[in-house]
């Protein structure tokens, strides 16, 4: 079998690895890219673009469809709701991911890369002393494999990333560590989205639906509107099982549906996509090993734990990963102690934005109680919606002078509730 030599193989063109891809090839290293699907393709994916993603990455402003001005969170009970509309700017910009990963995916080639859609990884063979790896890369289009030698792997795979399971100092996690998401996207023209969802393109947040821990979303495009629910895989010892989500979704729908957020029966649940999103904390994951960097979903960690929001952090996982490359070439080293400065990186950065909404989720998201609580609280004071606003549209970075602000705040709140002051108490027995 003929083997092709490359410095860099980046497996997955999704946000994360196309970014990996650009960021080597443009120092001038041979890089190869790989994606088992065919592009164009679809994923199952909400695609709302947070404000920091846009203006850390201007590049993706081509293919930002609309932009959404107005958001609305919605309690548990559904009995309350408060909204955040901003007048000067966006909240956030909507997308489809079969557009967006095409475009990056475009950008890695004119930098030089070298992209093959359609093209799977089924082998990879990590040789001694981290001197590279041998991958056995099957063309799905003709079924013929044949063998790259690279230097270094970018794993950008996904939850079921494939060096995951052939690096020996790498592990698989488990399904308690893992988010649901469905997602369906509902076309409609632009005139009726403006008169269901208003001109400012409403985004619906409707907290622990059904009681399911996480969240439900309506996102408004310019053409259609995505519809989703994301919750934990595993919650209190229980595993979730498919039928459950199924029939929580198709709930879902016919609660939009009844309640004129979308046309009536145009929702229809045999075509919705289901994804796995790995979710863990930060000492939980691994992000590096001999020869190989994980980025995105294939790492574990690079996703909002209190929202979701994966895309933003997939795309600077990829620009740490590529840097990390670039130096790694310079000195001629692959071995895990060179690449560990890759997790010195995205710590720096990204530590305690990620360990706080890894906190807030478990604290605020898993409780119904609370997140009824957050909502009457938010109707009454502008920083707790500013503080939601911030998790949902990623607007401020998130330290530990800002937690340490918000937890006095939470004290204060804590206090004016037990003496009244807010409103409208719940009992703890309500919502068990």
């Amino acid at each position: 079998m003929e083997c092709e030599e490359r410095d860099i193989l980046v497996i997955g063109a999704g946000p994360g690895g196309s970014i990996a891809a650009r960021t080597t090839a443009a120092s001038g290293l041979d890089v190869l890219l790989v994606d088992r699907h065919e592009f164009p393709r679809y994923k199952c994916c909400a695609a709302g673009v947070l404000w920091h993603n846009i203006e850390d990455f201007p590049e993706i402003k081509p293919v930002i469809e609309n932009y959404n001005h107005r958001m609305v969170v919605h309690s548990p009970s559904l009995d309350r709701k408060f909204e955040v509309v901003s007048t000067d700017d966006y909240l956030l910009g909507q997308t489809y991911r079969s557009t967006l990963d095409e475009h990056l995916a475009k950008l890695a080639v004119a930098s030089g890369a070298e992209f093959r859609d359609a093209h799977s990884v089924k082998e990879i063979k990590f040789l001694p002393d981290a001197t590279g790896a041998i991958v056995t890369i099957m063309d799905k289009a003709s079924s013929e494999e044949h063998d790259v030698k690279v230097k270094l792997v970018i794993d950008a795979s996904g939850v079921s990333a494939v060096s995951r399971k052939m690096h020996p100092r790498l592990t698989t996690w488990n399904r308690e560590n893992m988010l649901m998401a469905s997602e369906l996207d509902v076309s409609m023209d632009s005139d009726e989205i403006t008169s269901r969802l208003g001109e400012e393109r409403t985004v619906h947040i409707f907290l622990y639906f059904n009681d399911l821990p996480g969240y439900a979303w309506i996102f408004t495009k310019e053409h259609s509107v995505s519809v989703g629910m994301g919750t934990m895989l595993e919650f209190k010892g229980k595993m979730l099982k498919g039928k459950q989500l199924a029939s929580n979704f198709k709930e879902y729908c016919s609660f939009l549906e009844q309640e004129g957020y979308i046309k009536p029966g145009s929702c229809d649940t045999s075509k919705t996509r289901y994804a796995l999103i790995p979710s863990m904390s930060i000492k939980e994951g691994t992000t590096f090993a001999d020869n190989v960097l994980l980025v995105g979903d294939a790492a574990g960690v690079f996703v909002s734990a209190l929202s979701g929001e994966g895309i933003y952090y997939a795309m600077l996982s990829g620009r740490f990963a590529g840097r990390t490359a670039c130096d790694a070439f310079k000195k001629g080293k692959m071995d895990a102690k060179t690449l560990s400065s890759y997790r010195n990186a995205w710590q720096k950065r990204l530590k305690s934005e990620l360990n706080y909404q890894y906190f807030a989720r478990n604290y605020m998201l898993f409780e119904k109680r609370r997140c009824e609580k957050a909502i009457r609280w938010g109707l009454k004071d502008k920083a707790i919606r500013k503080f939601l606003r911030v998790f949902f549209t990623g607007r401020y970075k998130i330290n530990r002078w800002f937690a340490l602000r918000l937890v006095g705040h939470y004290i204060r709140l804590k206090i004016k509730d037990a003496l009244g002051m807010l409103g409208e108490r719940e009992k703890r027995e309500d919502y068990k």
